[in-house]
């Protein structure tokens, strides 16, 4: 029943005390709604009142401005704008009957709630666009009383916020302090004590100058890649396996991460990072490495495939858009900072994201496939395939000069089949070949063949991988089809393999199952042969065709035909291949030509370009149940009207472009959570309504207008860590504790725990054992007696990881490090920017008993104790290179004694030998579980 218009004399007092309690302070600020109401109304309101139709209630919607203040049938106004008290969305909250009262479950709302909608709607109920929304728009920095603090002009948009808050900034942290939370920071390893005492020194003299010469330093050296590498493969869900049942390995998964390593140190330009990304596959100019010859471009577009994966899934389609829903999640937290996966089944409930924003994302990946891609080092196999192919031409031309002209192979009878490719064209339109294997260019198919003692000429109608010769390597594919057919037949000779793709799952590689036989192993060198799938189970679905050379024979396909009938059409067996007559040396030759070998590629795991699908609306997530066809786009709220991209590459570009307000805020404000511990906007994946708003949103804009006008990462962190910000201790004003105890202006710097990484490598350096090798394989994860299951590795690695950098540890979804795992590594399931932070005392347990902290405190010790000096000196040592200090007088007396008792306990004790080693071990050990060594200050 309509609730009566009348306004209750308790609800009519305590709505004037809130309007009252909101509009008496002349000072405040005019609320917003993306900011202040709209995160109100998404937790208490939207669910019964908001986007999604099937869950709303009195068909009323509070999202919508049009709505939401249209007087109602009954005469009810939800929203009046400029009158509270005529408002019926306040009379229902402030309504005493319970039964009245909205909303109608859960806590009534706060107090102070209820006079931010009382305000708001005093003010004018303006429903403008999320504060991410809006155009970045930074104001110049504002004026300080003190002008003497700000370094960087950051700095004035701190200060002039403790100025308001009547708070001062806390003083500058002590050279050795900062310089280890700089290298931490930067580089994720502890500095040296040479380089804290050069830095103490160099600042005694010119803070400035020795402050930018260590940043510089550290910005520069290769560990700077590893480090924020590392922050990086959080966002992608980095894992070398699949996980699910068997966790099966992803090939060639190192080479994504090497890669990302190397654009840090490399300083790619975001926007130019990004399209990689989204679509380095597509790219005019790809970047190629230096160093390895690679082309990087396509490298970094393997982040779409690391996700989870299912074997043998039962319902393939839904395999896909789970798939696809993992990689739009990624896609829009990473970039965007946005959750586009919740608009999946409907409209997203809280941001303006539609099902339709969220199937123009999926259109674009869903003709976007997963592949081995084949890339040639330093353009060592073109230069070698061309001069390849120019030799055999020259050989082809002497002896076809005797010879009569090559007949056609001839296609099968048409009569019940649809004929998918005859090859007429070595790569008929929508067929693609990557690696040098395949003719792309009719004069680049061989023209004569050996066979047995005979010359002849080659079927000129075939997709052939020998035009080079028999050493190259190179994969072919075919458009996407509809299986509308029970039996798919091709005509094929060689070896290799061939297979079909169904709904892009690729799984069957490693667990056929489901899905026995659509890959097949070619072995018919000699004569051509026709090789059939049923593919009767699948009908409906989207499939392609794959056939991979390995560099190890040749592949050639006839022709492919799609027909209900099992037994595969007719053809005539004249192929073309007419006898030639041809000199042995010419044969010899034609034979050297063929077998030349070739530089091997590198196999990357990659993304390649499809064919344009038809993508619908997937009905509640469904994709059994379709509804209306969607164009490849982005998201509609932020295109203002614009054309949908059409491809990756255009939807690339569009997130990059300078006026897009979210690419630049979102990647501002990692820098700054990576730096302080904590990001202006405190939910980094997420801008919406339901993240948490920005701290200082001027500071944020000027953060992100400076990084977009050059895309510089290394020049956004250099600014942040050389600003009077960044340097302050973690002893700030007392007062701020109260006033601020969230540090949200800041007023200080934050205590921070060494995040895993950074303390298992603190440990490696610490022992001496750091083998600071870049790149490669990843080191077999360590597996102790209780690490059990399926897809368990049959090798155990070594306990301190071979000696390298965590971020070379093998990341296995089902069997993760667990020392690392106890200090917060994410499972590697979607975008985690900001990791856990837990403090639990299974991390305790860790340090004190891990076979890696005791092996490594014992290495440490041994290097200690092999030092010259007296313990004094060697203690100071140990002090300096774990806390960054010397150690204080009563600490060094009670580490001195600790030692003794050690020594005493042994029974030489007192004799520098095994038992002097173990002692410093055990002092080690001690270190290494101080709060300390522990946290950065």
């Amino acid at each position: 029943m309509p609730r009566p218009v009348l306004v209750l004399s308790t609800s009519a007092a305590l709505l004037a005390a809130a309007a009252a309690a909101a509009t008496n302070d002349p000072t405040l600020e005019p609320l917003d709604y993306g900011r202040d109401i709209r995160p109100i109304l998404a937790a208490r309101c939207f669910t019964c009142h908001g986007p999604d139709a099937s869950s709303r209630e009195a068909k009323l919607r509070l999202d919508d401005p049009h709505d939401a203040k249209r007087q109602r049938r009954d005469g009810v106004t939800p929203i009046a704008s400029g009158d509270p008290d005529h408002s019926e969305i306040l009379l229902r909250i402030l309504e005493e009957d319970p039964d009245l009262r909205m909303p109608p479950e859960g806590e009534p709302l706060a107090p102070q709630e209820v006079a931010l909608l009382t305000r708001w709607i005093e003010e004018g109920a303006v429903y403008n666009e999320a504060w991410s929304w809006r155009p970045i728009d930074p104001p110049p920095p504002p004026e300080v009383a003190d002008a003497e603090w700000p370094r960087d002009p950051l700095d004035r948009f701190v200060l002039a916020r403790l100025e308001s808050s009547a708070l001062a900034p806390a003083a500058p942290a002590e050279p050795r302090t900062l310089l280890r939370r700089l290298s931490y920071d930067l580089v994720g390893l502890p500095p040296t004590p040479e380089d804290l005492d050069r830095f103490a020194q160099a600042a005694s003299l010119a803070p400035r100058s020795a402050l930018e010469q260590e940043v510089d330093r550290l910005l520069a050296a290769p560990a700077f890649g590893e480090r924020w590498g590392r922050h990086w493969l959080d966002l992608v869900r980095y894992a070398e396996t699949h996980g699910h049942e068997f966790d099966y390995p992803i090939p060639h998964a190192w080479r994504y991460r090497d890669a990302v390593i190397r654009a840090f140190n490399a300083d790619v330009p975001y926007d130019r990072l990004v399209v990689e990304h989204v679509a380095g596959d597509l790219v005019d100019d790809p970047r190629i490495d230096a160093a390895s010859g690679l082309d990087e471009s396509r490298t970094l577009t393997g982040f779409w495939w690391l996700s989870q994966g299912t074997h043998a899934p039962v319902d393939v389609a839904r395999d896909e858009a789970d798939r696809i829903d993992n990689q739009i999640d990624v896609l829009s937290k990473t970039f965007l900072g946005v959750t586009v996966s919740c608009a999946r089944c409907h409209d997203h409930k809280f941001d303006a994201i539609t099902q339709d924003d969220y199937h123009g994302l999926s259109a674009h990946l869903k003709r976007s496939r997963r592949s081995i891609v084949e890339l040639d080092p330093h353009g060592a196999i073109a230069a070698a395939r061309e001069s390849a192919i120019s030799s055999r031409r020259a050989i082809e031309a002497s002896i076809l000069a005797r010879a009569a002209a090559a007949v056609d192979d001839g296609d099968p009878d048409a009569s019940g089949i649809l004929l998918l490719a005859d090859f007429a064209e070595p790569l008929p339109e929508g067929f693609s070949a990557t690696g040098h294997a395949f003719a792309r260019h009719p004069d680049e198919r061989p023209q004569v063949e050996v066979a047995d003692d005979a010359v002849r000429l080659a079927p000129i109608g075939v997709a052939s991988s020998l035009a080079a010769g028999e050493s190259f390597a190179g994969t072919l594919r075919s458009p996407s089809f509809e299986i509308a057919h029970r039996h798919l037949h091709q005509r094929v000779r060689g070896k290799g393999a061939a297979r079909v793709i169904v709904d892009g799952y690729f799984l069957d590689e490693r667990n056929a199952l489901l899905f026995e036989g659509f890959r097949r192993e070619i072995a018919s060198t000699a004569a051509f042969t026709i090789a059939s799938w049923d593919l009767d189970r699948y009908r409906g679905h989207r499939a392609h065709l794959e056939w991979t050379d390995a560099g190890e024979g040749f592949l050639e396909i006839d022709w492919i035909a799609l027909s209900d009938d099992p037994v595969p059409p007719t053809a005539s067996d004249d192929d073309g291949r007419v006898a030639i007559e041809a000199a042995p040396e010419d044969r010899a030759a034609l034979l050297a030509a063929r077998s030349r070998p070739s530089p091997s590629p590198i196999r990357v795991l990659a993304t390649t370009d499809g064919t344009p699908w038809t993508e619908h609306i997937h009905r509640r997530g469904d994709p059994s149940r379709r509804g209306e066809i969607v164009e490849p786009g982005h998201l509609d709220s932020l295109d203002a009207g614009r054309p949908s991209p059409s491809d990756r590459l255009a939807l690339a570009r569009r997130l990059v472009e300078r006026n897009h307000p979210l690419t630049a805020r979102v990647m501002a404000n990692r820098v700054w959570h990576h730096l302080f511990g904590r990001g202006l906007v405190g939910t980094v994946d997420d801008f919406g309504a339901l993240g948490s708003p920005p701290s200082d949103p001027a500071l944020l804009d000027h953060l992100a207008d400076r990084f977009r006008t050059d895309w510089s990462v290394k020049g956004l962190i250099r600014a942040i860590v050389l600003s009077n910000t960044y340097a302050m201790s973690i002893d700030g004003d007392p007062r701020g504790e109260s006033i601020d105890p969230l540090n949200a202006i800041p007023h200080r710097a934050n205590l921070r725990r060494l995040d895993a990484e950074s303390l298992r490598d603190s440990l490696v350096v610490l022992s001496g054992r750091l083998d600071p090798t870049m790149g490669g394989p990843g080191v077999a994860t360590h597996l102790t007696e209780f690490m059990e299951g399926r897809g368990r590795p049959g090798a155990s690695g070594p306990v301190d990881g071979a000696g390298r950098r965590s971020v070379y540890l093998e990341v296995r979804r089902n069997f993760p490090d667990p020392f690392l795992q106890a200090f917060d590594l994410p499972i590697p399931t979607t975008t985690i920017g900001r990791r856990n932070r837990s403090n639990v005392p299974g991390q305790a347990l860790a340090m004190l008993n891990a076979p890696l902290a005791h092996e490594m405190a014992a290495s440490w010790g041994d290097r200690i104790a092999a030092m010259p000096g007296d313990d004094a000196a060697r203690l100071d040592r140990m002090f300096r290179e774990s806390l960054g200090r010397s150690p204080r007088r009563d600490e060094a007396a009670a580490c001195l004694a600790f030692l003794a008792e050690e020594r005493a306990a042994a029974s030489f004790g007192g004799v520098v030998g095994e038992d002097d080693r173990a002692a410093w071990a055990a002092l080690g050990h001690v270190l290494l579980n101080t709060k300390e060594f522990l946290f950065l200050r």
